[in-house]
């Protein structure tokens, strides 16, 4: 549910001075004037550019949160999952928000020797939700992947990543899917095997991943002030029932459709039958069978063919009525059949468990033989 946060914490001018000592410095040198020779001396630094950051380590979990002072403001930016348990492999629920952001408070407030204002009065600078379900295999779950890179995000740029992922660029918001595995196989992997002195622990921690898909959505503030309606947003309207519906909602702009249950492109003609008639269904046929297709470098040069013949507008239109059909998810492979509802009974975790019993147990370093001294 929520995953990566950023705030901006409003301080005085007492609390900057102390921030500044304990942090390190970022600065940026401007560019040379043309007007100046390349052997002249030039170290003037841009002061619009000029920051400073931390890294305080949230010791009982192993994290490190990103704190950041730019002109008058505190940045605090962190993954809430990982500082709740240690990693983000299961769903972090908004019932757990405010245990979250009071620990966050206290970790900066010990780190700079400081007192921060109410996490109710922290403004919401960035967000990113999420939604994960356990396939059966990972087979399953890079099935799930290929099916969905089939489909086009409004206005933004795909980009997809072998079998593991596919990610829609765009700015101020960035939509993907991934498989959870490989993700943390390379970037949470290492750190746990360094910082717990336990290879075993890593790799269980890399079997619970197993098959999960994840669905992730991430705003900056632009799009968090057009999803709540206001400029400035606090932890306040993170609640359940707001999250869910944005998920929802990206989720149905990508796939054309409210029903998240895959279709083979075969069974679709009813479907199509029953909203516009014979006529305008045959012709919807048609065009969904050349547009999807089970050899994807075989759709992709049908669609480059449909675009030389069709106008853009044209395209689209015939797309935008899958969603008034409300097919579902269409797949061209028989063997694939999954749903991504919100919420679901495959969720990796429901909003009722307790994800400590559901975390792999960790086995304790066995300490190293002492070598005995030999005697002469």
């Amino acid at each position: 549910m929520i995953d990566s946060l950023r705030f901006k914490v409003f301080i005085d001018e007492e609390t900057k001075g102390v921030v500044m000592q304990k942090s390190i410095e970022k600065k940026e040198i401007k560019p040379r004037p043309s007007y100046m020779s390349d052997l002249d001396d030039f170290a003037e630094v841009d002061e619009r550019k000029r920051s400073y950051f931390a890294r305080p380590f949230v010791l009982d979990v192993s994290y490190q949160l990103y704190v950041s002072l730019y002109k008058e403001n505190l940045y605090i930016e962190f993954s809430a999952p990982k500082v709740i348990w240690g990693s983000n492999i299961f769903m972090m629920y908004p019932d757990k928000l405010v245990d979250c952001l009071n620990k966050v408070k206290a970790n900066v407030e010990g780190y700079y020797t400081i007192i921060l204002p109410s996490i109710e009065e922290w403004i919401l600078q960035r967000l990113d939700i999420c939604y994960a379900w356990k396939l059966p295999t990972n087979e399953e779950a890079e099935k799930a992947i290929i099916t969905l890179s089939s489909y086009d995000f409004p206005r933004k740029k795909k980009n997809i990543i072998a079998n593991e992922s596919v990610v829609y660029h765009g700015n101020p918001c960035k939509v993907k899917f991934y498989l959870k595995q490989p993700e943390y196989k390379a970037h949470s992997m290492g750190k746990l095997k360094k910082w717990t002195y336990a290879y075993t622990n890593a790799h269980k921690m890399l079997d619970a991943c197993k098959g999960i898909l994840r669905f992730e959505v991430s705003m900056k503030k632009k799009q968090i002030k057009q999803e709540f309606g206001e400029l400035d947003s606090t932890c306040k309207r993170l609640t359940y029932e707001a999250i869910e519906t944005m998920l929802k909602n990206y989720l149905s702009q990508l796939v054309k459709s409210t029903n998240f249950n895959t279709i083979d492109l075969s069974d679709i003609y009813t479907k199509l039958e029953e909203k516009y008639g014979k006529k305008q269904a045959m012709n919807l046929f048609q065009f969904f069978n050349t547009w999807f297709c089970i050899d994807k470098p075989t759709e992709k040069l049908n669609r480059l063919l449909l675009d030389k013949v069709m106008c853009t507008s044209t395209i689209r239109k015939r797309l935008d009525l899958l969603k008034g059909a409300d097919i579902g998810i269409i797949t061209t492979d028989k063997t694939v059949n999954f749903d991504l509802s919100i919420p679901s009974d495959i969720a990796v975790n429901p909003p009722t468990s307790e994800v400590l019993e559901l975390l792999p147990k960790f086995e304790k370093p066995k300490p190293k033989p002492k070598h005995e001294e030999v005697k002469d």
